[in-house]
């Protein structure tokens, strides 16, 4: 069932999770804003439980001088849901 689920994926233009998620967090540091929002956009739809190991870079994005960028990192962390990734996003909101 995986090898079907992963040949569609394919097919459709998406990845193998393994092998992206790895690349999406290098482009997260990133000096070109543009890089690091669609990596954050990408990893929330990768999603649960690859994307979580880019939580703690995610985080860290929620404090981008880019609204763009911090805009695609909260989407991203909503999206992969980790206890961690809510509690960052709960402190952050109080922030503002």
């Amino acid at each position: 069932m995986y090898r079907l689920l992963l040949t569609l994926l394919i097919l459709v233009g998406c990845g193998d999770p393994k092998k992206e998620v790895p690349q999406l967090e290098k482009k997260l540091f990133s000096v070109e804003a543009k890089e690091r929002s669609k990596a954050a956009l990408r990893l929330g739809r990768i999603g649960s439980p690859h994307g979580v190991r880019a939580v703690p870079t995610l985080i860290r994005l929620l404090g981008d001088e880019n609204p763009g960028v911090r805009s695609a990192a909260a989407y991203a962390l909503r999206e992969i849901d980790t206890p961690h990734a809510r509690a960052a996003l709960d402190a952050h909101r109080h922030l503002k």
